[in-house]
């Protein structure tokens, strides 16, 4: 039996950066976690890092010496520029794949006024975007990851709950990415909070078609969530009755539900 490479990819990833905006005397931050994939155009694959090495500095130096001019308020436009800069100017590569993650932070309010340069960090969602390019094929991908969201019923007990992560592909790449993002992300939100006692798989399923129905420039949509239930607190051992008003989380593994949503271009 003989083996074929049929292709591999070198890149970098934990590229980390902090980019400040300034908007006069207001600051945002953009806290980046970026990846870099390249593949070669041949099946079996290039000597890309001997290819960058030649060309001068490594993937994380290009990358920085881009988010300088490039990098903005929305992660999207900024891996279009990433993925374009490594396929167009690395001779050999055929296809670079960009993975960014945004660390989202919010400026620290005193006394009702929002500071300008004192941050916190917020919560563990993160916003994600993939940016693929193949040959000229460009495809961008938006979306999210762990979110915690959590849903009671008229009794409280019990109470459902985990983590949402969600991620989107484009049907073209001209679209106010930053509007879109958030649309996308309230109106799913505002389907799960209306979704009533229904069971995970219809709440999720609701939620994917109330986004597609929002957004038409998406083509596709995948949701997952991690889910699990908290119960009443087991107080017996104090003679001590339980109470729906408190509760704590099963002590089992998360159940994991994943829908994936595309729109039919057929009709």
């Amino acid at each position: 039996m003989s083996l074929i490479l049929s292709h591999g990819s070198v890149g970098e990833a934990g590229i980390r950066l902090l980019k400040r905006l300034r908007k006069g005397d207001r600051q945002e931050l953009h806290d980046l976690l970026i990846s870099v994939a390249l593949r070669g155009e041949d099946e079996h694959g290039l000597a890309i890092r001997e290819q960058i090495a030649v060309e001068g500095g490594r993937i994380a130096e290009r990358v920085y010496a881009l988010a300088r001019d490039h990098a903005g308020e929305q992660p999207e436009p900024f891996g279009i520029v990433l993925a374009n800069h490594f396929v167009e100017r690395l001779a050999g590569v055929g296809a670079a794949v960009i993975e960014i993650e945004e660390h989202g932070w919010s400026r620290v309010t005193v006394s009702g006024r929002p500071r300008d340069r004192a941050f916190a960090g917020a919560a563990a969602e993160r916003r994600t975007t993939v940016v693929r390019r193949v040959g000229t094929t460009l495809e961008v991908n938006a979306g999210f990851r762990d979110l915690p969201i959590l849903r009671v019923s008229s009794e409280l007990s019990p109470v459902d709950a985990g983590t949402l992560t969600a991620s989107w592909r484009y049907g073209w790449t001209d679209v106010p990415f930053g509007l879109h993002w958030q649309q996308v992300r309230e109106v799913m939100l505002e389907s799960f909070a209306d979704s009533g006692e229904c069971t995970v798989q219809h709440t999720i399923e609701a939620m994917a078609h109330a986004a597609l129905e929002q957004c038409p420039a998406i083509a596709e949509l995948q949701l997952d969530v991690r889910a699990g239930s908290y119960r009443p607190a087991d107080l017996s051992r104090f003679g001590m009755s339980g109470t729906d008003d408190l509760l704590i989380p099963y002590d089992e593994p998360q159940t994991l539900t994943t829908v994936t949503v595309r729109r039919d271009e057929s009709r």
